[in-house]
């Protein structure tokens, strides 16, 4: 175990029905110092999961067994209880229109699969400062989207 000061996040969440990516993060998530780590390849498994534990972080895959990522994000996001919850997207996923929707879902950061440590690491700590500010507004939102629309 890591020491405190050395520890990320105590309890961390891994969604994906892809156990190779599972046992990737769940590395990947104690490196970082993770005491607890808990996966779910199911969206409404790991919704009720965050709905009776208190999780410090979620690392989330576009692929889940009942849904994508984006709804999953919107699913936590409806819960005032977990609208701050720190969520990571890591996945295979790079459209544009894809990041645009799952940044307008509430996600808190956004990793590529084949990941470094260190590109997790970076984006997990951005999450953790990103969570304290306020959701992204609707109009930057539909100027964002308006922008890829148009080439941008």
């Amino acid at each position: 175990m890591q020491p405190a000061s050395k520890r990320l996040f105590g309890h961390v969440l891994i969604c994906t029905s892809v156990e190779v990516h599972s046992k990737r993060d769940r590395i990947a998530v104690k490196a970082l110092g993770a005491e607890t780590i808990k996966a779910c390849t199911a969206g409404a498994e790991a919704v009720d999961y965050l709905s009776q534990n208190p999780v410090d972080l979620v690392v989330c895959d576009s692929v889940l067994a009942d849904m994508d990522g984006v709804k999953f994000l919107t699913l936590v996001r409806k819960n005032m209880k977990l609208h701050k919850l720190p969520v990571v997207m890591v996945t295979l996923e790079n459209s544009k229109g894809y990041v645009l929707d799952v940044v307008a879902a509430g996600c808190s950061g956004y990793v590529l699969r084949p990941y470094s440590e260190e590109t997790l690491e970076r984006h997990v700590l951005l999450a953790k400062q990103v969570s304290r500010y306020k959701e992204i507004e609707e109009v930057q939102l539909e100027e964002a989207r308006d922008m890829v629309c148009a080439g941008d």
